[in-house]
């Protein structure tokens, strides 16, 4: 998201980037900032983004993915607020 629509949806700064990608020696590293709704079983959640990342970035480009680290950067509670990393 844009700074400013970001701003405006969750009332803060912008995150981080949502993406980012890392040429290695042997291939590429993917690091993906999420926010997952609350009760979501995030180890499951994870692990399919993982796969589903790794698969489609290596069928596309032709090219080795490394590894796919994804990082939880917030929670949506019931109530719809977001709490992010560190938050109580």
């Amino acid at each position: 998201l844009g700074a400013a629509l970001q701003k405006s949806l969750l009332g803060r700064e912008q995150l981080t980037s949502g993406v980012k990608l890392v040429k290695k020696e042997k291939g590429y590293q993917i690091d993906c900032n999420i926010l997952v709704n609350y009760g979501t079983n995030i180890p499951a959640c994870v692990w399919k983004l993982q796969e589903n990342v790794k698969k489609t970035v290596e069928e596309l480009s032709e090219t080795r993915v490394d590894s796919v680290n994804v990082h939880v950067v917030g929670v949506r509670t019931k109530e719809g607020r977001l709490k992010h990393n560190g938050e109580n």
